[in-house]
């Protein structure tokens, strides 16, 4: 199993979002890929309804994440990402969720003005091959 990190391909703005996770991601214990492409499992039905609103992770024993708790939670596993626990905790993950929605709802706005309303040339498109 892998810990997976799943997110709109059709967005620049996620797609470059991700781009910075991974650059952080040494260990590699991180698995990209978007929902568009992404396998079942870890996307399922329900999972892929998520994935249409922000970032998902799926970790190694099957539980998934949403949104800034995603985030947070795969930068935990990048090196150098000990800053995002004191985030996850209780009220600062709160301001965090909120600001998290109001940037994905305004995504393809951001994408639109700051990435040409497209794709930046990720290369986490397919899942990797097992």
């Amino acid at each position: 199993m892998r810990n997976w990190v799943i997110w709109d391909g059709d967005c620049g703005f996620c797609a470059w979002s991700i781009d910075r996770l991974m650059a952080r991601d040494r260990d590699h214990r991180l698995t990209p890929v978007t929902q568009q492409n992404c396998p079942n499992p870890p996307l399922t039905p329900e999972l892929a309804a998520q994935a249409k609103t922000g970032v998902l992770l799926v970790d190694e024993q099957g539980r998934s994440w949403h949104g800034a708790d995603a985030f947070l939670r795969a930068r935990l596993m990048t090196k150098g990402g000990w800053w995002a626990a004191p985030l996850l905790w209780p009220p600062i993950i709160w301001l965090g969720r909120l600001v998290y929605g109001v940037v994905a709802r305004n995504r393809s706005r951001i994408s639109q003005r700051f990435f040409g309303g497209h794709e930046c040339g990720m290369n986490y498109r397919q899942p990797p091959k097992i």
